[in-house]
């Protein structure tokens, strides 16, 4: 049975079916049942939903929408690789709607999120508190009514600094006063150690107390804060806090047209940047109807997995560095620094790259990468040979790894693990399998999984997909389409300014016969290669400069694109649309009102589930452990706090 037929049958009018204009299954629900419903389609439905992708939410004020607000949820089912929506309307005048905490652990935080944000309200929640805003924020900033220029006011510090969070849990502990209050504002994961203390506070260990890990620690990377409940050096519990690197993403994103939102898109995951710029690309590409050429398909899929490879080198150096192993940190920096060199050839940056176009992508590959690739692929095995020479056998970084950290598959899955992370508990999930987007089921490539779900299955997921990637890439480098490069043409060779400066002088003669002389990363820029990388659609595609100074229909066409109130404009939609990230399921929701640029970006990003899940894998383990742990989730703050 459909799963239309299924909600209809159990819920009746409580759910009412909208229909998407780019095929994706959504479902409105009375947001009296949201939980009726959630708990049906994660335990009852056919298939049934296991994991809680995202939850979000989006204002409608601007569009006119009664009610107000509206909360997303996103499933995924593991059984049968299917995605559907689930959207509640909540109402302005009463912003509440019951918690899913109970059903998914990962609610948690993204409740929390919504509250921050949008300042609606869940009702069940056990800890609903900001989380990525400071405590004295005023106001929730994606309302539409929010101001994006608004400045808030600088918090005193009038007062000696006290840790609010330690300061109550030893008040309460000693019974200052001779009164016990309260624990109702007191972090989540601290609570039940409180409510053992407060009735039995005979029962705690000598050896039992608190203690901050970072922000400033340097393992904590200057952006995550831990509180510890310790005995001993054992870790009991732990609270965590986030939003030291919040940068505004998803409200930037509303201001400026659908291709400014690349630059910011870079900076979510500044160590795999290309795969963030293809993700969001997608999504927008899908609410326009468009499909891209074979051969841009092919250079996203090799750009990305050269990203990933990246990503992989990274974590797996840090993590090595932040246990003492100095030398293999060296040795795979050093295969990094190759492919980041070709990062650079092909789109003139090494970190913030915005190689990525809504259609295409910004150029061709250059004349010779294909052998350069192959060679740093090379230097990259080698790289790689040497780690597992140095850590796989080596008995100190087995024992730090072993054991250490472990998620349960039932955590992993409630908390919306995904990636290297999900994939070390034996759950073989990765969404270019799952759901093939560009080229990828033209590839033959193995998906690495372990079975114990601690820190060295981590560590040897990620070492195998490096090799795995290599596999995508040499593979694609053969599958390639010809677009042949630097071929020989007819006319004169200008410069780049020549070519603009006459142009601008009205001297266009021979100028669309010309090919501009250009800097070597931006070689792949030419008239003669746009159409290998883009689709011939000028309601999307900025035309060749050869053609915007060489023609009157070239200027208007990019003129048209660039000025305010017209551009890029996708029919109003939403969508949601995910691909495979270097730490797990990249998505963007994205929403348009017909307008030149987004209503709504809304990035899930896979950092998010894991740090939300992050206490669970450093119970019982000691401290020491949390720097090999913390290390293995390959936590980004860019992308996890947005």
């Amino acid at each position: 049975m459909l799963m239309k037929d299924q909600l209809l049958e159990q819920f009746g009018d409580a759910v009412q079916v909208e229909e998407s204009a780019v095929g994706d299954e959504v479902y409105v629900v009375d947001r009296t049942r949201i939980t009726e419903v959630c708990q049906f389609m994660r335990d009852q439905a056919e298939p049934n939903f296991s994991i809680l992708m995202d939850l979000t939410a989006v204002d409608y004020l601007k569009l006119n929408h009664k009610p107000r607000f509206a909360v997303i949820y996103h499933l995924f089912s593991l059984s049968n690789n299917q995605r559907v929506r689930i959207k509640a309307y909540v109402p302005e005048n009463d912003p509440i709607i019951a918690s899913v905490t109970h059903l998914w652990a990962g609610a948690n935080w993204y409740e929390r999120e919504v509250w921050d944000m949008f300042g609606i309200k869940f009702k069940g929640h056990p800890d609903l508190r900001r989380i990525l805003m400071y405590d004295e924020f005023k106001g929730h900033p994606l309302r539409k009514d929010y101001p994006f220029s608004k400045r808030q006011p600088l918090v005193r510090n009038d007062k000696p600094y006290i840790d609010k969070e330690i300061d109550a849990y030893l008040h309460r502990v000693s019974g200052s006063n001779g009164t016990q209050k309260t624990i109702e504002n007191v972090p989540l994961s601290m609570q039940e150690a409180m409510k053992k203390a407060l009735s039995d506070s005979g029962s705690q260990s000598e050896t039992s107390f608190l203690m901050n890990m970072g922000p400033s620690h340097p393992a904590m990377h200057g952006v995550i804060h831990l509180l510890l409940e310790l005995d001993g050096e054992y870790v009991k519990n732990t609270d965590i806090g986030i939003g030291y690197l919040h940068r505004a993403f998803e409200k930037e994103s509303e201001v400026g047209k659908w291709s400014h939102v690349f630059p910011y898109t870079d900076r979510l995951n500044y160590v795999s940047p290309l795969i963030n710029n293809v993700a969001y690309a997608m999504a927008v590409e899908r609410l326009l109807g468009i499909d891209i050429t074979e051969r841009a398909k092919y250079i996203r899929v090799i750009m990305s997995e050269i990203s990933r490879i990246c990503d992989h080198l990274t974590c797996v150096a840090a993590s090595g560095m932040e246990l003492g192993a100095m030398t293999v940190f060296l040795y795979l920096i050093q295969a990094r620094e190759e492919l980041w060199s070709l990062v650079e050839e092909i789109t003139g940056a090494r970190l913030t790259v915005s190689y990525i176009r809504i259609g295409g992508v910004k150029g061709d590959l250059t004349a010779g990468f294909a052998d350069r690739c192959r060679a740093a692929l090379k230097e990259t095995r080698k790289q790689v040979g040497e780690c597992h020479k140095l850590l796989t056998r080596n008995r100190i970084f087995v024992d730090r790894v072993t054991g250490t950290g472990v998620v349960s598959k039932e955590d992993a899955l409630s908390y919306g693990f995904t990636g290297p992370v999900l994939r070390s508990t034996g759950i073989n999930y990765d969404v270019r399998k799952a759901n093939p987007y560009l080229v990828y089921d033209q590839l033959d490539f193995d998906v690495p999984y372990g079975e114990n779900g601690d820190n060295f299955d981590r560590y040897l997921c990620r070492l195998e997909e490096i090799e795995q990637s290599c596999r995508i890439i040499e593979q694609a480098l053969e599958k390639i389409p010809k677009g042949e490069l630097n071929v020989d043409y007819e006319g004169k060779i200008l410069t780049g300014h020549q070519m603009a400066d006459s142009g601008k002088f009205g001297k266009t003669k021979e100028l669309l016969k010309s090919q501009a002389l250009t800097d070597p990363t931006l070689s792949g820029n030419s008239a003669n290669n746009r159409l290998n990388i883009f689709p011939d659609n000028k309601r999307v595609v900025l035309p060749a400069k050869e053609q915007t100074y060489g023609s009157i229909e070239g200027v208007m066409n990019h003129f048209m694109l660039i000025m305010d109130g017209y551009g890029i404009q996708p029919p109003p939609g939403e969508t949601y649309v995910s691909n495979e990230g270097a730490n797990g399921e990249l998505g963007f929701f994205v929403v348009s009102s017909g307008e030149d640029h987004a209503y709504r970006v809304r990035c899930r990003p896979p950092c998010f589930a894991l740090m939300s899940g992050f206490h669970k894998m450093l119970q019982g383990d000691q401290v020491a452990d949390i720097i090999a742990s913390f290390g293995t989730i390959n936590m980004i703050a860019g992308e996890l706090d947005r």
